[in-house]
């Protein structure tokens, strides 16, 4: 035998080992995928489950010339050979398959299920939510069935996306996030600077005299209300009074409500008042007055949702409102109003501008008399002049935090430091609070943290510095 030889004769060999092991090896696989028919009794059926899309054969120890379904729309079936069928799943259903030797007798019935692939559910919730173990699936009538519990609702999103990628219009959550107590707390500041500039300049005069028999009179009446300076010249029969005015306004609003919610539950806060409002009914009881509120002040509504470690959904609404003007004859009073209401989705700790307005009104008004108010220099004795400008600048900041309560132990408070005042201190010593070493000990602050912070008691600095 040759070389050459001798190395063909080696890798046929090697060649049919490796065919040998190859077909060793896929044999358990075919023979599971396969599912053998029962013919102890004929009238009892068997059950087959299938997955949609997916397929089976059937053996027979019989030889099989037909074969009858029951639903040719919820599974397929082909006749391979005499003794082995192909069946098919096609929808989620149940359907039954009837099988008859030539003399059309029954050999076997079979009831099927065709539900979707719950293994394949399985396999890809595991890859992608690896964390997640609490999660159940199941095949009930034709249904998905999710249940169990997740970590956050952006899982619980995934799950779903995923078992509607295999069952379009046939899943059921039963899912429940489990936010493990999660808390979130939400810091607003609401802030916001104005400033006003007006300026006023009038004139009111009067002028009487004669031309011939006859008396004139002239008035102009052009005064500044709560004029800050007057001027008056009187010569003759003219009166003239001019009066200025310049008023400059500075104002800051800072509003910090804080409010701590469950994850998923709402959480409201509100500090101001209610005032009444007169509304008049219709109807059967037309005419008669009932009373509604409508509240005011620094309010916070939110609803906070832990997606995951990181990220925080949030619902919410925040505003800061105050009485403007005084009740008029309907009894409503008018209310300045500042308000926001949005969902964002923040990391935790993040800080976020949800709301902000810059605002510039000019406001220039002029009252004359015509002709007279336009005559250049002089024209300024008979013609008043009105300029107002108003700047605002508004900015709302949200910064949630995922927070969990406070050890158990003493808690400083804001008023810890407060110590009522004396009869001397405040009568005599115009104090407004007594010194530390009149506290009693009682009132101290339970840690001593609050004391330490601030030695010197609430009072402090206020007003107008110069």
């Amino acid at each position: 035998m040759t070389p050459t030889t001798e190395k063909h004769g080696t890798k046929t060999i090697t060649s049919c080992l490796l065919l040998l092991i190859f077909a060793l090896v896929a044999l358990p696989a075919n023979a599971a995928d396969g599912f053998s028919l029962d013919l102890n009794d004929a009238m009892k059926a068997g059950e087959l489950n299938l997955a949609v899309g997916k397929s089976k054969v059937i053996n027979s120890p019989v030889h099989i010339k037909e074969i009858v379904i029951g639903s040719a729309s919820i599974a397929d079936v082909k006749l391979l050979n005499s003794r082995k069928v192909l069946i098919v799943g096609k929808a989620a259903g149940y359907t039954n398959v009837a099988f008859r030797d030539r003399n059309k007798n029954l050999i076997a019935l079979l009831d099927v299920t065709v539900g979707y692939d719950i293994e394949a559910v399985k396999f890809k919730l595991h890859q992608l939510l690896p964390h997640e173990k609490d999660i159940q699936v199941r095949n009930v009538n034709g249904l998905v069935i999710l249940s169990g519990k997740v970590s956050n609702a952006l899982a619980m999103d995934t799950a779903l996306v995923v078992a509607r990628s295999f069952a379009p219009t046939g899943v059921t959550n039963l899912l429940q996030v489990d936010g493990n107590g999660q808390q979130v707390m939400l810091e607003v500041r609401i802030a916001e600077v104005e400033r006003t500039s007006l300026k006023q300049l009038g004139v009111n005069g009067t002028l009487t005299g004669n031309i011939g028999p006859t008396n004139l009179s002239s008035a102009l009446n052009g005064a500044v209300a709560n004029a800050f300076g007057s001027l008056g010249v009187v010569y003759r029969g003219l009166n003239l009074t001019l009066s200025a005015l310049e008023t400059q306004g500075l104002a800051k609003v800072l509003a910090e409500p804080n409010l701590v919610a469950l994850s998923g539950h709402e959480g409201s806060f509100l500090v101001g008042g209610e005032f009444p409002i007169d509304v008049a009914q219709s109807g059967a009881v037309a005419g008669a007055i009932t009373v509604e509120y409508k509240e005011f002040g620094v309010g916070l509504k939110f609803t906070p949702t832990v997606l995951d470690s990181t990220k925080i959904n949030l619902e919410l609404q925040a505003e800061v409102s105050s009485i403007a003007a005084a009740a008029t004859l309907s009894n409503a009073p008018t209310l300045r109003t500042r308000r926001a209401s949005t969902t964002v989705e923040v990391a935790d700790g993040q800080s976020f501008a949800i709301a902000g307005l810059i605002q510039n009104d000019v406001n220039n008004n002029i009252d004359k008399v015509p002709g007279l108010g336009d005559v250049p220099v002089l024209g300024a004795l008979f013609r008043s002049t009105d300029f107002q400008r108003n700047e605002t600048e508004l900015v709302i900041m949200i910064t949630p935090r995922l927070v969990k309560p406070m050890a158990a132990g003493p808690v400083a408070l804001p008023t810890d430091n407060f110590v009522q005042p004396s009869d001397v201190d405040q009568y005599l010593m115009g104090r407004l609070q007594g010194t530390s070493e009149q506290a009693p000990a009682a009132e101290a602050a339970p840690s001593g943290r609050a004391s330490e912070a601030a030695p010197g008691g609430v009072d402090g600095a206020f007003g107008h510095q110069l």
